[in-house]
């Protein structure tokens, strides 16, 4: 009978068997007990962070924006550190985070005594000095990309008295600016979108 054969079972089977179930029931109740996850962005309140975060190139560090301590700084998340690290600290609004190529250095833009002008910045991806790249007071920098070979950005810029944008290439080594365009309207304002992967190329838009 079926519990003739149930008595003959190896004490082991038995013991098998009851841990096999264990460790079902234990990863099927796993995700409602789970502790908390200090890696996992949406479990802090980061009030008005910036979207999107960028990650470093090997993927154990983040950086973002947020005014999580009153102002829009930049602060960083480090795989196995448990709360986030503020980078910078300025009474000026910051966002536009690129990180470069060899994950050492933070790029951003940063508003200057709230004129809604905007320069293009650096820091040690673990804090440091903060240096002014571009230092242009009578234009602003937006909207950044970092080339593919991490040596220049497209950037949107704009006079301060003015309010026709172009696209020019910051060289970041000469520190010098090209214009690749020659916008005349004031109706139609540059942005930049992507770098072709060869670098060769910008894709833009020239919105109304």
């Amino acid at each position: 009978s079926l519990s003739r054969r149930l008595r003959r079972v190896p004490l082991s089977v038995w013991l098998a068997g009851l841990m096999a179930l264990a460790i079902i029931v234990a990863a099927a109740l796993a995700p409602l007990i789970a502790p908390f996850d200090p890696t996992d962005l949406t479990s802090f309140n980061l009030i008005d962070a910036e979207l999107p975060p960028r990650f470093s190139p090997d993927g154990k560090s983040l950086v973002f924006t947020t005014n999580l301590a009153g102002r829009n700084n930049l602060w960083k998340m480090t795989e196995g550190v448990m709360m986030p690290v503020q980078l910078s600290q300025s009474e000026d609004r910051q966002g536009s985070v690129s990180i470069s190529l060899d994950g050492q250095t933070v790029y951003f833009t940063s508003d200057h005594a709230g004129h809604e002008i905007y320069d293009l910045y650096s820091l040690p991806i673990n804090g440091g000095e903060i240096t002014n790249l571009t230092n242009t007071p009578d234009q602003t920098e937006t909207s950044p990309l970092l080339a593919p070979d991490g040596q220049s950005f497209a950037l949107t810029v704009r006079k301060a008295d003015g309010n026709i944008t172009n696209i020019s290439l910051f060289d970041l080594k000469t520190k010098t600016f090209r214009a690749l365009t020659d916008e005349k309207d004031a109706n139609h304002q540059w942005s930049g979108t992507a770098f072709s992967p060869d670098g060769k190329s910008l894709y833009a838009m020239r919105l109304t």
